[in-house]
């Protein structure tokens, strides 16, 4: 689980120059618990995909248990984002990271590239780096 904390943080660090989660176990477990559940969501065979007149009853939950995930999630991102703007609004020196990059080009470009495409490329790459995380270990192992 460290090992797990160790490697998100250092990702984050990347993108955000700050770490993404403490090295508590409920943090750390928090984390993978979110980012699981977004994961499961997405892959999950959803009845009212073939009888569409069911989406209103939602009767696997599906629709309610994916909207809490992705939330969580988002909050999550939201946090060193929103956090990273003020920062720049304050007019305080520069990061110069994959954050301070992108926010210059969501600058330059509104229109093509907004805060909103920053978040889900973030939620994006942090659901791939835990969904990935077990195979590169077990790689490095070998």
């Amino acid at each position: 689980m460290m090992g797990f904390a160790f490697s998100l943080n250092q990702l984050a660090k990347t993108f955000f120059s700050q770490n993404m989660t403490s090295y508590e176990p409920e943090d750390i477990r928090r984390f993978q618990e979110v980012v699981e559940a977004a994961m499961e969501m997405m892959g999950k065979l959803n009845i009212v995909d073939m009888f569409p007149v069911l989406k209103p009853f939602d009767p696997q939950n599906v629709r309610r248990r994916a909207k809490e995930a992705f939330v969580s999630l988002e909050e999550m991102v939201e946090a060193p984002l929103n956090e990273r703007v003020k920062h720049r609004d304050s007019n305080l020196p520069r990061i110069d990271d994959v954050l301070d990059s992108m926010l210059d080009y969501s600058e330059e470009n509104e229109d093509e590239f907004s805060l909103k495409h920053i978040k889900m490329l973030f939620m994006v790459l942090l659901t791939l780096f835990v969904t990935f995380l077990p195979y590169l270990i077990m790689l490095v192992n070998i």
